[in-house]
């Protein structure tokens, strides 16, 4: 997850949040091909092929998230970045071996404070980039 976009959520205005994000992907995915042939000067023809694809599915995996005393209501004067389990669907989009997904997710954190988080459950947009090494 390169970057997840916060609305404003009680005292905090709409944010960008860029910490840390690792996740893992499940969803249906569609491949299209597009098939050239150019002959070179020598007469042989040279195959070209571009990929592109489409796939809508389900994530989950772990983030980081801050928690202060805002972020808590006053219940932890220590500011640190909690470990988060988010969750959403993505959308995703990938042509040759570069993939951009727009995603809509919920961080849920994993520590003593998430009754009281202010992000507990609290929706997010996202922008996920990709790349196959196969």
């Amino acid at each position: 997850m390169l970057f997840k976009y916060r609305p404003a959520v009680g005292p905090f205005p709409r944010q960008i949040s860029t910490s840390f994000n690792g996740l893992v992907y499940f969803g249906r995915r569609t491949d299209l091909y597009h098939l050239q042939y150019h002959q070179t000067p020598l007469r042989v023809f040279k195959r070209q092929i571009t990929h592109y694809a489409f796939s809508t599915g389900v994530f989950t995996g772990l983030g980081t998230g801050p928690v202060n005393s805002t972020t808590t209501q006053n219940a932890d004067s220590v500011y640190y970045d909690g470990v988060v389990n988010l969750s959403g669907v993505a959308v995703i989009l990938a042509a040759e071996r570069i993939k951009l997904g727009l995603t809509l997710g919920f961080d849920h954190l994993l520590d003593k404070y998430h009754k009281v988080w202010l992000y507990q459950g609290t929706p997010w947009f996202g922008l996920s980039v990709g790349l196959s090494l196969n």
